[in-house]
């Protein structure tokens, strides 16, 4: 009898162990925590389990004769699709921006991104 990979022989040893660290008083409510604390988490793994188990029936329900996998991937390939329509569809400037591109040579001086290329840095 194995549990979760502890056999009866290393079973007694932990429960020798824990007598001596924990003292004999204290063993009961040890151990009574330890089930209690065993109790819910056996209730939250079912609870979870039946509402995976729900939404999944729900998801089946909603798509009669579409696979689970295609009722799950079809909201993400929507929304694939609409993103690729967005980066496809041209791009209009703002409302009152000029549509004509600017080149640095028709910006002003102190906009101008190549103005201080030509600095001469033999000085520093």
């Amino acid at each position: 009898m194995d549990f979760l990979g502890v056999g009866p022989l290393e079973l007694v040893v932990v429960l020798i162990i824990a007598l001596i660290v924990v003292g004999p008083e204290r063993l009961p409510q040890l151990a009574q925590s330890i089930g209690k604390t065993m109790r819910d988490l056996r209730a939250m793994s079912q609870g979870l389990t039946t509402e995976w188990q729900r939404e999944i029936n729900n998801i089946s329900d909603i798509n009669p004769g579409e696979g689970l996998k295609e009722a799950l991937t079809q909201p993400f390939q929507q929304v694939q699709a609409e993103v690729q329509q967005a980066l496809s569809a041209p791009l209009t400037p703002p409302s009152g921006a000029s549509a004509t591109p600017v080149s640095p040579q028709t910006l002003p001086p102190e906009q101008s991104d190549t103005q201080n290329d030509d600095v001469d840095h033999a000085d520093t």
